[in-house]
């Protein structure tokens, strides 16, 4: 077969003429720049590939073009033409790779990973440049495994230089969207973006057919075809110029756009094909038999394939499918006409439809059509039978729409419905109302005598209580609901619902023997009435619950019961909670990297599902893995995050955990009086809901807070009730934290056997649990009580401890502690941080990596290395825009933004990938990276040096720190950001050395104040303070001829360059000298 690639395939399209801009989407994708992938998805005719050319066109950066064809699920053919699009843009790019692909054998599976290690190979020699690879209708190659997984190996692999933009009809499941996503390198654009608005409807009118349409038409039109752009031009030009002249004509009509024209095509067809259009309609998928027992005929497919034709609206499902369905559009003017020109007709064949599905045990499609037809009892008898199970699958939405098609007196007839609407309306985060529904369907249960549907809403309310953490509230609920329905026959479902809410109402008291033992009874009642649904929930509570209590074992067992079932119903949101409770796990088995995957695939799984109470919960795990390894900017971003998704659901439980996350991650950054602000907050909302187990983490955080800041004796306070309660309510996790807290405080107060006591009591606790880690993790910054508790431990369990601590700790063989870093500098918090920076801004600017300098050509540019520059003097980060208008200012933003991504790439190629990194909307440099700094050691010297008790101490800093000041901050940038920090530290240079020729002075060497003033002097021959202590210090060895030769240079300095007199304290300091 020849590959050759066809040329036409890989040249860019031209912009058509007449393209309508829009600015927006544009605007979007050139933010979106900085993704590896950007995907553009929709079905055929929304305009992506008139957008992705038109994108391109406006780029500045090189961009290799691919239209993809059916032809292109071959390999070789695919390869071949991605390499000859790059080679394009890229002429030394393509021999290695090329010679690699002719010289593999067999190109199928077994070909793709050498392949892609060639591209991804030459492309980190041969291509220096940011670019962007554009594949054009990838839902063409979907089916060919070789060619998607080579997609995807680029998409892992290919350097940060390497980004792409895809469209395609579908959502390509074979993409690795979900990591993607996950770590933020994927946007994309979908059919609610490329809908046409209303005022480009105006525009594209105008643009194309100099047609003048009122906002009123416009909004209409685009209303219809719900911003369809080929369903607005409708692929024939003459016909939207002879519909759209004609409607000032007839200015009158009340039809909107699209129906007009719907009309017009309807009104073309025989009586006949009319008659079966209207009929067919009322079905949304149209199969040959089915419409035939609808319509009592026997010629539905011989129809069907005419309608098909003739271009009717009408859309095969498949290729040789024989299902079909009208477009949207088209269908909705059938069935309006319908309804309006023959009611009885519509609500019969409806009627008829929902027999029909129903016979087929198709209960959904049955209750649409139903409600459709008007016939509620129908609807309301296989309702009833569904409802649950709806519930169970996370199908909220479905549930919420038939409940809510139902009349008010049907709903008001049927209490269960209330309930119903109260279970959606606690899903999708709206507590309030749930309530307010629970406590009317309750008063109508009373009045009906209805006992059991009293007290199934009055567990529900109880439910309401317990998301809202009013703890105490549920349990008395629950109790009275147990005590009314005893004895009572038939009632199981309502108790073991009790059961459970009791179970996860003790759990979030920090009663955990209580909570295990109501949700143990919960979950036997469910197995009794074989409701699997309910057994898997309660496989999940349990999971949990043993997990806080540190039974493992237990935990994953019923984990995995739950996973089971989940995955075999499909349901999105219990799956996102699910898997996060796997995440948890992983997470307190010390096993980070399947943590951090697991809770990423829960989160995009609780964002699907709409699940906001499942993403809270998701984000305060990620807030947990983050601290925990050391990622504190996303572990606060994540509780922050967490907090405000929490808040929006009224889920208090979760407020509390994620402010106390925020106030300890504050902590862990040495900014104690926000910690104390965060956990004092936390505090308060526990005590609102009677919490102890919350309250009781908030004082853990607060005595560690206090302790760290030297008051030990409130620490211990605070740190002691806190663990009181833990032990209390079966929370040894959190037990053993507080008792390794508390032996670190009791070392801190010299009591090495309290703190032995104390340590070993925590190891206990932790041994009950079954692993350490996590006290091993917090223990690394305790090795000196370690040690010397050790010592004081006569059975050796301190000792083993201490060793796999030790093994933790990443200090250079035989070096006890690591080496203080200067104040603010980055300090290695995991195991990523592996690169050694060293960084001098003062003077020539030089950085080495490694030990090895980064030379000018690494960089790329000068450009490059001032923004290395800028973002090390912004530890806080950036904003692009920010550093656009600084390094960019004449550029427009569409072009400052691919500017700006080429120099970040080239910044991070001159040191490392991560060297930068974005979060919240800014660019900062790594804070896990280990870096020394010459600016931040030279000011950390000086407040040293103005903080030493003594003379000696004072100059020893103060020569240090004058030593780094090799010349001016940044002296060979000239931009404006640099200016302000670089008279800031000037100044500060000149005073230390002023201070330094004072002490000098004082102690009686002049000589030493001679050479601390010729070096300012050369620096700045202006510096009259200098030239004064130069004087004195001449002075002081007896040359009294030096004395004046100094004064008469600055007198002469001073008056004839810049026309100043000196100041009178160097004229009487002059005169004492000749004196």
């Amino acid at each position: 077969m020849d590959t050759s690639p066809m040329i036409t395939r890989i040249l860019l399209p031209q912009r058509s003429r007449n393209l309508l801009r829009r600015s927006h989407l544009l605007q979007a994708l050139h933010e979106a720049l900085s993704c590896k992938l950007i995907l553009i998805s929709a079905g055929a005719g929304y305009g992506k590939t008139t957008l992705a050319v038109d994108f391109a066109h406006e780029l500045t950066i090189p961009v290799c073009w691919y239209s993809l064809s059916p032809v292109d699920r071959n390999l070789s053919i695919f390869a071949t033409h991605l390499l000859a699009s790059l080679s394009r843009q890229f002429p030394a790019f393509g021999k290695h790779a090329l010679h690699t692909l002719q010289s593999l054998g067999r190109l199928d599976q077994t070909a793709v990973y050498p392949l892609a290690t060639a591209i991804v190979n030459e492309m980190y020699e041969v291509i220096p440049d940011f670019f962007l690879i554009i594949l054009d209708d990838y839902h063409l190659i979907e089916e060919s495994k070789p060619v998607t997984d080579l997609v995807n190996q680029l998409l892992e692999h290919t350097p940060e230089n390497c980004h792409f933009l895809i469209t395609s009809r579908t959502v390509p499941g074979t993409l690795p969207l979900l990591r993607l996503t996950a770590r933020q390198q994927m946007a994309g654009l979908g059919v609610s973006d490329l809908r046409f608005t209303a005022a480009e409807v105006q525009a594209l009118a105008k643009h194309t057919y100099g047609l003048d349409l009122t906002r009123e038409q416009a909004e209409a039109l685009a209303r219809d075809t719900e911003g369809w752009v080929t369903g607005i031009l409708l692929s024939a030009s003459t016909l939207w110029g002879r519909v759209m002249e004609g409607m000032p004509r007839t200015p009158t009509r009340t039809a909107q756009v699209y129906e007009y024209l719907a009309r017009e095509v309807f009104q073309q067809q025989l009586p006949l094909v009319q008659d079966f259009l209207l009929g067919s309609s009322v079905l949304d998928e149209i199969h040959p038999d089915l419409c035939n027992r609808l319509l009592e005929r026997d010629d539905a497919a011989a129809m069907l394939k005419a309608l098909e034709d003739q271009n009717l609206f009408l859309v095969r499902l498949g290729e040789k499918g024989e299902w079909y369905r009208y477009h949207h559009l088209f269908q909705a003017f059938l069935q309006s006409t319908l309804l309006r020109e023959d009611r009885s007709r519509y609500l019969a064949l409806h009627r008829r439809a929902g027999q029909v599905w129903e016979g087929q045990g198709r209960p959904y499609e049955a209750i649409a059509h139903y409600l459709k037809a008007e016939a509620y009892e129908d609807a309301v008898r296989l309702m009833e039978g569904e409802l649950v199970d709806l519930f169970f699958r996370g199908e909220w939405r479905m549930a919420a729409e038939w409940v809510e098609a139902l009349p008010e007196e049907v709903r008001e007839a049927h209490p269960l419905f209330l309930v119903a609407q109260a279970t959606v309306a606690l899903e999708t985060g709206e507590p309030d109302r749930a309530y307010m529904l629970l406590e009317k369907s309750r008063a109508r249960c009373a009045r009906e005598h209805n006992l059991q549907g009293e007290v199934l809403a009055l567990v529900q309310m109880a439910n309401t209580d317990l998301l809202k953490g009013r703890y105490p509230e549920a349990i008395e609920k629950c109790q009275e609901a147990l005590h009314r329905l005893e004895g009572v026959e038939g009632a199981t479902k309502v108790v073991v619902r009790a059961y459970r809410v009791l179970g996860m109402a003790y759990r979030r008291l920090g009663d955990l023997p209580a909570a295990l033992n109501h949700l143990e009874r919960a979950l036997r009642g469910y197995e009794r009435l074989g409701y699997a649904p309910w057994i898997a929930v309660l496989h999940q509570d349990l999971s949990v619950a043993y997990a806080e209590y540190g039974d493992l074992h237990r935990a994953i067992i019923h984990l995995r019961q739950a996973l089971r079932y989940w995955r075999d119903v499909g349901n999105p949101a219990q799956l996102a909670r699910v898997t996060n409770d796997l995440g948890f796990i992983h997470y307190l088995n010390g096993e980070f990297e399947e943590a951090q995957e697991a809770l990423e695939e829960a989160l995009l799984r609780a964002r699907e599902a709409g699940s906001p109470q499942a993403e809270a919960y998701v984000l305060a795990s990620l807030g947990d893995l983050y601290r925990d390894t050391g990622r504190l900017t996303e572990a606060v971003a994540k509780f922050q995050e967490g907090y405000q998704v929490a808040e929006r659901v009224q889920e208090n439980f979760l407020m509390v955990y994620c402010l106390n996350g925020q106030a300890e991650v504050a902590r862990l950054r040495g900014a104690h009086a926000r910690a104390e602000r965060l956990a004092q907050r936390a505090l308060a909302l526990a005590q609102s809901h009677h919490s102890p187990y919350e309250m009781a983490l908030c004082r853990m955080t607060l005595g560690i807070n206090d302790y760290e800041r030297g008051n030990l004796g409130a620490g211990e306070r605070e740190l002691l009730a806190a663990a009181h309660q833990f032990e209390q309510g079966g929370a040894r996790r959190e037990l053993a934290r507080a008792r390794l807290h508390l032996a670190f405080l009791a070392f801190l107060s010299k009591r090495p056997k309290k703190a032995l006591q104390r340590l070993a009591q925590a190891l206990e606790t932790a041994g009950q649990l079954g692993y350490d880690h996590f006290l091993v993790a917090e223990a690394r910054v305790m090795l000196p009580m370690l040690r010397q508790v050790a010592e004081l431990d006569e059975e050796g369990i301190v000792a083993a401890f201490l060793e796999r601590v030790q093994e933790h700790v990443s200090t250079p063989e035989g070096q006890e502690e690591a080496e203080p870093l200067p104040k603010g500098t980055g300090r290695p918090q995991s195991d990523e941080a592996r690169y050694a920076l060293r960084v001098y801004a003062l003077g020539p600017t030089q950085v080495f990596l490694h030990a090895e300098p980064v030379l000018l050509s690494r960089w790329a540019s000068v450009r490059t290395r001032e923004l290395f520059f800028f973002l090390l003097a912004h530890p806080e980060g950036v904003r692009r825009d920010q550093v656009g208008a600084l390094f960019w200012p004449d550029l427009p933003p569409s072009r400052m933004n691919t500017v700006f991504h080429t120099v970040l790439y080239r910044l991070r190629r001159a040191l490392f990938n991560d060297c930068v990194v974005y979060q919240e909307g800014r660019y900062r440099l790594n804070d896990q990276v280990q870096w020394w700094y010459d600016v931040q050691e030279f000011e950390r010297l000086l407040d040293e040096a103005a903080e030493a008790q003594s003379p000696e101490e004072q100059i020893g800093r103060y020569q240090e720190a004058l030593a780094l000041y090799r010349g001016d901050y940044l002296e060979e940038f000239y931009s404006d950001w640099c200016q302000q920090e670089r008279e800031r530290l000037r100044e500060r240079y000149i005073a230390a050395a002023m201070r330094l020729a004072d002490l000098y002075l004082e102690r009686g060497e002049p000589e030493s104040a001679i050479g601390v003033c010729q070096a300012v002097l050369a620096r700045d021959r202006y510096q009259e303070r200098a030239y004064h202590r130069l004087m004195r210090a001449y002075a002081a060895t007896g040359d009294r001829t030096a004395a004046i030769k100094a004064y008469r240079q600055c007198v002469d300095l001073l008056r004839e360059d810049l026309g100043l007199d000196p100041l009178p304290e160097t004229e009487d300091l002059y005169r004492q000298i000749l004196g």
